[in-house]
């Protein structure tokens, strides 16, 4: 273990809980301890599903390129970059366009919501459709996987910052 932890003490439990061994742990768990996460229990979740792989109970994966993406962070969305990888090589979007979705997904305020509904609509469709053509992903799980997305996308940020959050944490 790092041997560090937040000042705050709910911080603190859930960091001496998640006992990260390395800075990429640290700013995972800087990244969920977030509003969004702690209100949906991913903290929690996070701690449980990485005592289960070090208990030696992989996670299972509804696709490879999902585990590929996501197994760094035991099965959760973290980062940006996570979503915007699932979309390009899950849902066959293009550099340019994951990062349209990115900004699309993380725009939070009122008066952008309803102009980026339509974009966000169609994102949704695309990736569901590419995720099924191109890598035979059900309906239903690329729906869900979309669904985790787009609750990511209200309080996520990027891994850099969370990154140096994390060495800040650290130190």
């Amino acid at each position: 273990s790092l041997g560090i932890c937040f000042p705050i003490i709910r911080e603190r439990n859930f960091c001496m809980s998640a006992k990260p061994r390395t800075i990429e742990e640290l700013a995972t768990i800087t990244a969920i301890y977030r509003p969004g996460p702690l209100s949906a229990g991913v903290h929690r979740k996070y701690v449980k599903a990485k005592k289960s792989v070090e208990d030696g109970n992989p996670i299972e994966y509804d696709h490879p390129v999902i585990e590929e993406i996501l197994s760094e962070t035991y099965g959760f969305i973290s980062f940006q970059e996570q979503f915007m990888l699932l979309a390009q090589k899950l849902g066959g979007f293009t550099p340019a366009e994951s990062d349209k979705l990115r900004k699309t997904l993380v725009k939070k305020s009122l008066d952008t919501i309803g102009k980026k509904g339509g974009e966000r609509e169609a994102a949704r469709q695309k990736f569901v459709k590419g995720a099924k053509e191109l890598n035979g992903v059900s309906e239903a799980i690329s729906q869900e996987l979309w669904e985790r997305i787009e609750f990511f996308s209200v309080y996520g940020f990027n891994k850099s910052h969370a990154v140096a959050y994390a060495i800040g944490s650290y130190y």
